[in-house]
């Protein structure tokens, strides 16, 4: 386990603020009784829909494919099967997420919509530094890596086939930090040695994409707790330029 990693500071940010019902209804939902709960979510379902529907509609959602990979059984059914291979596989896939956002009127005379891209669980496999877990998961099986995992396809690859530029991609995203080594993704402030990169600062794949992920999250990268710490890498988060990142 790690100690007090120290991490950039980044700013907190109101662009993506929660929706007002969902969030009313979450301290229900977190710690009180389940008839509460659903109670509830039951009362905040009209304003909800009422909520997203008037927060406008997205231009376009694609979906890819990255990688199928082995998992400990034990994480992802508990006991709940046995087999001579302690495995189950998972397929990594992310989200490519458009919309039109709407300009700030009465600024510039002429000024358009402009169009936003979010890409959603796009992750680094190839280059990425490797968590405690699956360091521990190589012993488990003599069988080589290369023939449990299949490649299905790459984040820059899926975005060429659907015609966007890199320099267009705003927001990087993710259901949470767990894993990920974006430096790639988003570049580094210092060199990186161990991803072929010893002189300079690594230069990223999205030059003008912004980090989002949740305050809580980030806040636990500083000292991860024991159960949590063979998940993360959270020295991999040391060199990210702190103006890419933003937690709300």
């Amino acid at each position: 386990m790690r100690h007090g990693t120290v991490l950039p500071t980044i700013d907190t940010t109101d662009r993506f603020a929660p929706i007002g019902p969902m969030a009313e209804v979450r301290a229900a939902v977190s710690d009180g009784p389940g008839g509460a709960a659903l109670a509830a979510i039951v009362e905040a379902a009209p304003d909800l829909k009422r909520a997203v529907t008037a927060s406008g509609v997205v231009g376009g959602v694609a979906t890819g494919e990255l990688v199928t990979f082995p998992y400990p059984s034990v994480f992802g059914l508990w006991r709940a099967a046995r087999s001579p291979v302690p495995l189950v596989w998972l397929t990594a896939r992310f989200l490519v997420v458009q919309w039109d956002e709407p300009a700030r009127r009465g600024r510039t005379r002429g000024t358009t919509d402009r169009r936003r891209t979010l890409l959603w669980g796009a992750f680094d496999r190839e280059g990425a530094a490797t968590t405690p877990a699956a360091l521990q998961l190589g012993p488990r099986t003599a069988v080589p890596d290369r023939l449990l995992t299949t490649t299905h396809g790459s984040v820059r690859g899926h975005l060429r086939a659907l015609g966007i530029d890199p320099a267009d991609v705003d927001y990087v995203a993710s259901d949470h930090l767990q894993a990920q080594d974006l430096r790639r993704v988003l570049g580094t402030t210092r060199p990186a040695r161990d991803l072929g990169e010893p002189d300079q600062p690594l230069a990223g794949w999205f030059p003008n994409a912004t980090l989002v992920t949740s305050q809580r999250e980030w806040s636990s990268l500083h000292q991860l707790h024991p159960l949590q710490a063979p998940w993360y890498q959270p020295d991999t988060f040391r060199d990210l330029d702190p103006r890419r990142a933003h937690r709300g």
